[in-house]
């Protein structure tokens, strides 16, 4: 198996969440988003699978925008993409 096809299927683990909604953005986003991101962008996405449920609940419904720069651009990023 390559190493892009391992890298995809542990991202996919690391998107399983503790909540339903957030299963559902990341796993469509892992499908139709994900491999159009530049290489900085795809390690801010495994950065931010590191994030709280709770957190990144927050951010994907918009009530909060994330402190970092970076991060709110990924979260714009894969609200648009799903």
């Amino acid at each position: 198996m390559p190493a892009s096809e391992i890298n995809i299927q542990r991202l996919r683990w690391q998107c399983r969440r503790g909540l339903l909604e957030l299963d559902l953005i990341f796993e469509a986003f892992l499908e139709s988003g994900y491999e159009r991101l530049t290489q900085e962008q795809k390690e801010a996405f495994q950065t931010l699978l590191l994030s709280s449920d709770p957190d990144l609940q927050r951010w994907m419904m918009g009530k909060e925008e994330p402190e970092e720069q970076q991060t709110a651009e990924l979260i714009k990023l894969i609200r648009e993409a799903t």
